[in-house]
């Protein structure tokens, strides 16, 4: 009598380690995906709330700075023939969003951030627009183009509802 020597065993073994490692990992991959999702959620509302998106994320505290940089630049030279750059703070507040600048009556840029830089012409007059704001709101003219005799740095408005206006632009 011959006997046959069969491995059945040990490919039963190896199919059920394979199958107990397969359904861990399973488990595992479905944990992660549920937990990024999760945390994608929960980002995503941290960051439709302003205040909270400004500490989070590098990004929004550098929004608009690379153009106040630029344009910083421009401040110490004439643009154009008569257009020169004006640079603008809020004083008493760090944002302002419903504050306007406006030029020669037209809204330009609002106060989402504490600065801001306009370009302008000779006879332009800059305003402030505070009339959503009960509470007083301090600006003040913190760099002009060297070309400009009016405004001078230093100039401020303060503004409680109303529109108030800076010196009309005068150059040299």
């Amino acid at each position: 009598m011959v006997k046959t020597f069969t491995r059945k065993q040990p490919k039963d073994n190896f199919e059920k380690r394979f199958l107990k490692i397969a359904t861990s990992l399973e488990s595992f991959l479905i944990k992660l995906v549920v937990v990024s999702f999760s945390l994608v959620l929960i980002s995503q509302a941290l960051l439709s709330d302003d205040e909270t998106r400004r500490f989070l994320s590098y990004v929004d505290r550098l929004e608009g700075s690379s153009v106040n940089m630029v344009l910083s630049e421009a401040l110490s030279y004439q643009l154009a023939d008569d257009t020169h750059a004006v640079r603008v703070m809020l004083i008493n507040q760090k944002q302002a969003e419903k504050a306007w600048l406006l030029i020669n009556g037209r809204r330009v840029v609002d106060f989402s951030y504490p600065e801001v830089t306009v370009l302008v012409k000779n006879g332009d007059l800059i305003e402030i627009d505070g009339q959503n704001y009960n509470e007083p709101l301090q600006f003040r003219i913190v760099q002009v183009s060297e070309e400009l005799l009016y405004p001078k740095e230093g100039e401020e408005v303060i503004v409680t509802s109303n529109i108030g206006s800076f010196t009309r632009i005068q150059g040299r």
